[in-house]
């Protein structure tokens, strides 16, 4: 067994149950879409599923969603999870 194949040898990593956030990003409360968004933040990677959802949020009428929502794409975007 190479190294590479000890770390994953290029296996995709586990698929990543995205349903409770994606939820929370149609909520009619604002505060809850917030939460959604950096739950999927906070995945890194895992979060890239999500992606077409949060950028609908960019458009969202409330500001902090909207910051909130380029926060967490930029996360995935870099592959950053949150401790």
């Amino acid at each position: 067994m190479g190294l590479f194949s000890f770390f994953g040898g290029g296996k995709s990593a586990a698929k990543v149950d995205l349903s409770g956030p994606l939820a929370q990003l149609k909520s009619a409360d604002p505060k809850v879409r917030l939460a959604g968004c950096q739950a999927l933040g906070n995945l890194g990677k895992g979060g890239e599923g999500a992606i077409p959802h949060l950028r609908e949020l960019l458009a969202d009428d409330d500001g902090d969603v909207c910051t909130a929502a380029a926060a967490a794409l930029s996360d995935i975007e870099r592959g950053l999870p949150r401790a």
